[in-house]
């Protein structure tokens, strides 16, 4: 009994032991650069490997978002279907157009503004230069299909359509249901939850892709939103 007592008393005085010991070992480096990793790690599964897996399987689906049809699966169809289609080859060749381009120019003109700058300090301007050099860097440049999600009033615009065909944009507005619409009735989506407040006419769940009621009720609200931007 003697020595058990003597056992334990000489565990708990024991720093490297227990709750206090983990924390200890924790220091160690071996075992600090690993734990460091492990916020990223989960950001990374969360945000990355679990969308793109659900997205894997999504793709052997038929899937409609404005119906809210249950899924259909189709199996290898929606791959033949981007393999034949020229609109998609053609919007990927300018894809990766604009990315060579663009990343090859910026690298070039990067390592030329370099040379330049570097330890020139009695350069004419040379805060302003840097100021404009570095403006793009904060701006967000879209090529076509890509997106942005941004707070409504965060600085925006494009520029013109030049070109011979059309510009296809979608803007999805989310807010919660007590904000209120000050410049005149306004439409809504309910995505989630419940509506309390009646600040919005909802629209009701679409039954087919360009139905006449479908059709129609997209025209009144898009005539509500125009008149809220003219009058506001």
């Amino acid at each position: 009994m003697f020595e058990s007592s003597m056992d334990r008393a000489n565990l708990q005085g024991n720093p490297t032991t227990g709750f206090r010991g983990w924390l200890r070992n924790l220091e160690n480096p071996k075992y600090l650069q690993h734990l460091l990793l492990v916020p990223v790690l989960i950001f990374f599964i969360v945000w990355n490997v679990i969308p793109l897996l659900w997205l894997v399987g999504l793709s052997f689906y038929k899937y409609v978002l404005v119906t809210g049809e249950p899924l259909q699966f189709m199996g290898l169809a929606n791959f033949h279907e981007i393999f034949n289609s020229f609109e998609i080859w053609h919007s990927l060749s300018n894809t990766f157009l604009f990315v060579i381009i663009g990343a090859g120019t910026q690298t070039f003109l990067g390592i030329v503004l370099g040379f330049i700058f570097w330890g020139s300090k009695d350069l004419p301007f040379r805060r302003v230069v840097l100021t404009l050099i570095f403006t793009p860097m904060i701006l967000a440049p879209l090529a076509a299909g890509q997106m942005s999600i941004h707070h409504v009033r965060i600085l925006h615009g494009s520029s013109p359509n030049e070109t011979d065909d059309r510009r296809i944009g979608m803007v999805l507005r989310y807010c919660a249901a007590h904000v209120k619409q000050t410049k005149g009735p306004d439409t809504a989506i309910l995505v989630a939850g419940e509506d309390r407040y009646g600040h919005f006419d909802l629209l009701p769940q679409p039954l087919e892709d360009f139905g006449a009621a479908e059709t129609a009720r997209h025209r009144d609200a898009v005539q509500k939103m125009g008149k809220i931007i003219l009058d506001g």
